[in-house]
């Protein structure tokens, strides 16, 4: 077999949009949202051809007044994600990192308890560092949202939930666990307050999903 074909196989495979799983485990906990009205993050967009679309179609196929809301930072993939999702109605992009300044100053605090291995989190603290502050979201300029989706493993997932926690409402969080064992989720656990947590397996997509509901402080 080329690599040619192995390569559009692999993509085939790893594409959510293909994935049967996948969408069921998108619908299944979108109807678990009681509100009238979704209200969608999609946290990870890139170039808006895989996940996006798949949520999509289940926030069509739910038949409930939705928003979907995308975030893709890095302005070459945007530009792309932009002409992929020109058509889908109700979704809307913004060019931004779904992470606060308190939340990142937090994880560059946090990092050395998470990531042991040195080069890796050299990597990622000079990622963080990186980032412009004007990049960065604001909560107050924001609709609140309940439900998430996170797949952006250019940043941390506990970023990503310490910056929703800035919400402080009971938010349904649908996430990939990029760490062995659902190391994610782990992490997330000591740091936060979550309950009704549910496991999916979306094969043959490489890594999990965990689903959790983010509790607010009271």
């Amino acid at each position: 077999m080329s690599f040619n074909i192995r390569n559009r196989i692999s993509l085939y495979k790893n594409n959510l949009d293909n994935n049967l799983l996948f969408k069921k485990m998108i619908y299944n906990e979108l109807y678990k949202i009681t509100s009238d009205k979704i209200k969608m993050f999609e946290i990870g967009t890139a170039y808006g051809d895989s996940s996006t679309i798949a949520i999509w179609k289940q926030l069509k196929k739910n038949q409930k007044d939705f928003f979907l809301f995308c975030f893709e930072p890095i302005e070459e993939i945007f530009e792309i994600a932009q002409r992929n999702i020109k058509f889908l109605t109700n979704t809307y992009l913004l060019k931004k990192y779904f992470l606060s300044t308190e939340a990142v100053n937090y994880f560059l605090m946090k990092a050395n308890k998470y990531i042991h291995d040195t080069d890796n989190l050299e990597r990622i603290k000079n990622m963080y560092e990186g980032v412009n502050p004007n990049d960065l979201i604001t909560i107050d300029n924001l609709e609140i949202p309940n439900i998430v989706f996170i797949d952006s493993i250019r940043y941390s997932h506990f970023a990503i939930v310490k910056t929703l926690n800035g919400f402080n409402q009971n938010i349904r969080v649908i996430m990939e666990d990029d760490i062995p064992s659902f190391g994610e989720l782990k992490i997330i656990q000591e740091q936060f307050s979550i309950k009704n947590i549910k496991y999916y397996r979306c094969f043959p997509h490489q890594w999990p999903f965990v689903a959790f509901n983010l509790i607010s402080k009271g």
